[in-house]
């Protein structure tokens, strides 16, 4: 069944604990269709006892809402997929592992649609991954339609994405804001002091201190500012199981290794969680955001953004730092390859001015907290792509 939990419309603030869909066992696959529609599923999370692999030629999600959430469970669609008209696919839960989608054509989002991948967890160190989203050809996303990566929320694993080419709609794209670690986990996360006042989540940026004497100290920064392959930090958190104590998640992690060009017109979303509604959790630190791509192209109103989240306001708890965005352009393997080694590129321009690939707005600030001289810091955000070709003048040497 569904878990049940408290009504709050913010859910891009509280994802970890909205109430889940219920479920469904099939005892034959042959039950299922390859074209979801009319509502005949409706917000469902499929197992299947002893079958972890569906192979089908095409797939079409229009106007219904299926979760593929059995552990270790392989989708694989030979040709295209297809969400529309509202629709939901799912594949991935937070209690299972190993969690694949392969798609052998294209993967096209629209009218409104989305897709949900949960990682699972995972032993594998970063940047290890969950659950694994695969396709051989492009993926597209039109009008209002996202991707939301959802990290395991007390291990941090994450989502991978792989594909083609990747094009995204000025209405469209990836969210994972407040996916990351729930509050009181990640490397980074908040801590409480012996009263009621709870610090804030670091991640690329450290987390705010609580404003309480016995001061709790904010989370520290973790990870790698080449590679942001992990998920923000949750918030201290009050120790009680009210929801309204709890500190807010950190943002999850965008992961896109795309073969071909990429086109953003839209948004990559990972912010970080605002504590929840009373004077006691810390804000969650600002997530990942790593792209890896051919070359890249911003349209006007496009947005990468990995900002800490804020504590309640009238509190003296911390907000969360920044988190860490990193861009890779049509980098050689023998470029990336001195750059990790922290040698000097050759043809490489690794920068965190982002005026190269304007319009793009690029945002890792901190949480807003209580007034203090001790405040949460920014992430971190770098850019790495070919340098521009000079050509000499005739008869220059």
């Amino acid at each position: 069944p569904g878990s049940g939990s408290w009504a709050n419309t913010d859910i891009n603030h509280y994802w970890h604990y909205r109430p889940q869909a219920g479920t469904l066992y099939l005892p034959d696959m042959g039950l299922l269709p390859t074209t979801f529609g009319d509502r005949r599923f409706d917000d469902v999370r499929l197992f299947f006892p002893g079958t972890v692999n569906w192979r089908v030629a095409s797939l079409v999600v229009s106007n219904a809402s299926v979760t593929f959430a059995d552990s270790s469970f392989t989708l694989t669609v030979t040709n295209n997929i297809l969400v529309t008209a509202g629709g939901t696919l799912g594949i991935g839960d937070d209690t299972g592992t190993n969690y694949l989608l392969e798609c052998g054509g294209n993967l096209d989002l629209d009218e409104a649609s989305s897709l949900y991948a949960y990682a699972g967890r995972t032993n594998a160190p970063t940047p290890g991954y969950g659950t694994l989203v695969s396709v051989g050809g492009d993926i597209s996303l039109w009008n209002n339609s996202w991707v939301y990566p959802v990290a395991q929320k007390t291990n941090g694993a994450s989502v991978l994405f792989q594909m083609g080419a990747l094009f995204i709609d000025d209405d469209a794209g990836f969210n994972a804001s407040a996916r990351g670690y729930m509050s009181r986990f990640g490397p980074g996360r908040g801590s409480l002091n012996n009263t009621a006042s709870s610090s804030g989540a670091g991640f690329g940026g450290s987390g705010q201190e609580s404003g309480v004497v016995a001061k709790s100290p904010g989370g520290l920064p973790y990870g790698s500012y080449k590679i942001p392959a992990e998920c923000g930090s949750g918030g201290g958190t009050y120790p009680n199981d009210d929801w309204y104590r709890r500190g807010g998640s950190g943002g999850g992690c965008i992961r896109i290794d795309a073969a071909g060009e990429m086109t953003l017109n839209g948004r990559l979303l990972a912010d970080g969680g605002k504590s929840m509604g009373a004077p006691y959790g810390g804000g969650g630190s600002g997530g990942g955001i790593y792209v890896d791509c051919g070359p890249f192209f911003a349209g006007p109103g496009s947005r990468m953004s990995a900002k800490g989240g804020m504590s309640f306001i009238a509190s003296t708890c911390g907000s969360g730092g920044g988190g860490r965005i990193a861009l890779w352009s049509q980098i050689v393997p023998e470029e990336r390859a001195r750059i990790m080694a922290d040698q000097k590129a050759r043809q490489t321009t690794v920068t965190n001015v982002f005026t190269d690939v304007a319009p793009l707005s690029v945002f890792v600030t901190n949480g807003l907290g209580y007034t203090s001289t001790n405040l949460p810091t920014t992430g971190t955000a770098i850019v790495a792509r070919p340098m521009p070709t000079t050509r000499r003048a005739k008869g220059v040497k």
